[in-house]
Parts: C-alpha cells; structure tokens; sequence
C-alpha cells in the first residue's frame, strides 16, 4: 500500500505510439518503418486542422475559404517554437496545403474572370486551373459534385495538414512544444465569425488521456489516505 503512495505524486505522460504495444509487435517494426521514411531527425512533426463553417454550410463560399486560406497562412509563417515557423522546417513537406491554396484562387478567378471561366475546371477529385490538374482529395471532406461534370456543389470539411521533419536541435519535448501551440491556437486563441477549427495531434491526444486520468487523482489520494489511515488505527489496537 505505501509503494502505492508514489501515483499521487508522479508527473503523468503518455506514449500513444507505443505505450499500450507489446514489444515485437508488427506494429512496432511498421512504425519504425514510417518514421524512418517520413521523419530523418527522430519523431516527426504531425498536426491536423479541421475546418469546418460555422453555420454548417459549405466551405466551397468564396468568404469562407478566403478566411481559411489566410488562417492556413498565418499559422504556416509565424506559429514558431525556438524561433521556426512551419514554413521554415517543413523542408518535404511544403506543399502539402497547396491543393487548398489552389482551389481557393480558382475560385477567386472563376468570381472576378469572366473570360477565363473556360479555362477553370473546379471539380473534384481532380480540378484543373490554367491546364494543371491538382488533387483535392488529401484535403477535401464531405464533398458532393455535380453528376454531369464532377463540378463541387457542397464541401463539409477543409483539413490542413502541417508534416515536417524536427530540425536537427530540436529534441522530442521541442515537438511536442510546436505541436500544442499549433494545436492551442486552433482550439482556443483563434476567433473567426466564419469557421470552426479543431486542431488535433499526437502530443495534443496523449494530453488529453493524462488530463483525463487526472481527473480520478482526487479518488485515489481519498483511497490511499482511507487505507493508510484504516490500517493505523487496526495496527493502533491490535
């Protein structure tokens, strides 16, 4: 029972990548396979945001996803940890927004162009702007197309995806560092009338589990005082 005493008193952290994986497990070979391919420089950087409208409509409106475009661009140059934004460190992984990006100023030209109309495909998976196909699939959720010319009529969900490879002075504390700060600007400091964000992460997860399990402590310091105390008193009067 008094071994137990060290719970109440011992920082919590959580590895979800391989925490709750017993060792030799496919899985883990296959993860060490992933980060060996993606991430040069120990555990590679991955963050996610969820854009969605406020009133759940699409975020085809040009309104909104100029507004998306300029939070992807905000958080892109100057969310930075140690002085290094996304757009500094993401070295392979730049382009990977690119597909919002592009679709965003077609939607801009198909608005503002009449005479160029013809030359903007804004559909989907593939659109074409100026005859160069782009991908939106990677980036683009909820979508529904038009069944004569695959022209998108509704989107549900813009994701931002931010990927790099951790600079070569960055340990794994200065990853999970940059990863809550994006994470926390999406969630909680960035206010729009437009749109929702849900940032979500690795390192943001694995707070989650720990800030949840903090909330039985209360219960088990209780528990730990009862018994210790119980076995006081037993041991007073036997």
């Amino acid at each position: 029972m008094l071994t137990s005493v060290k719970i109440a008193f011992t920082p919590q952290q959580d590895d979800l990548q391989t925490g709750y994986t017993p060792r030799g497990a496919r899985s883990v070979q296959e993860l060490a396979v992933y980060n060996e391919y993606f991430s040069s420089q120990g555990q590679p950087i991955t963050i996610y945001g969820f854009v969605m409208a406020k009133d759940d409509g699409s975020m085809s409106r040009l309104a909104y996803m100029d507004e998306a475009v300029k939070t992807l661009n905000f958080v892109t140059a100057n969310i930075k940890h140690n002085g290094q934004s996304f757009s500094t460190i993401c070295s392979d992984f730049c382009d990977m927004n690119e597909p919002i990006r592009h679709f965003y100023n077609g939607l801009v030209m198909k608005v503002n162009s009449s005479g160029i109309d013809e030359r903007i495909s804004i559909t989907f998976p593939v659109m074409e702007v100026i005859g160069k196909e782009i991908d939106l699939s990677p980036n683009f959720y909820g979508v529904k197309t038009n069944s004569s010319d695959r022209t998108v009529q509704f989107l549900k969900l813009v994701l931002f995806q931010f990927r790099a490879n951790p600079p070569k002075n960055w340990n794994r504390c200065d990853v999970q560092a940059y990863e809550r700060r994006v994470v926390s600007y999406f969630n909680s400091e960035m206010k729009s009338n437009l749109l929702k964000i849900y940032g979500l992460s690795l390192t943001y997860a694995s707070d989650e589990i720990v800030r949840t399990g903090k909330g039985i402590e209360t219960h088990v310091k209780r528990k730990i005082l009862e018994a210790a105390t119980t076995r006081c008193i037993a041991a007073h009067f036997a």
